[in-house]
């Protein structure tokens, strides 16, 4: 992995294990990827690499959520990569 996806792999986790994060702040981080260079397979496979480190239930749901909106499984509003 390399030192963004690296950045980006520890400030993920650290904000998907402060429970009281909303899917939106997530989702803002998400788009902080995006317009840092972050392409939409490589958000993916950093999210499903975070998701088999995630310890509850509940920080899965999240990842699972991001994971869809990365694919665009979501809101049109919400798309972020196309």
């Amino acid at each position: 992995m390399n030192e963004e996806l690296q950045k980006w792999h520890t400030r993920l986790t650290l904000e998907l294990k402060a429970l009281d994060q909303p899917l939106n702040r997530l989702h803002a981080t998400l788009v902080e990827m995006k317009n840092s260079g972050i392409n939409k397979d490589q958000a993916y496979d950093l999210l499903a690499s975070l998701r088999t480190d995630c310890s509850t239930e509940d920080q899965e749901d999240n990842i699972l959520d991001l994971m869809d909106i990365v694919v665009g499984y979501c809101q049109p509003k919400n798309r972020i990569w196309e």
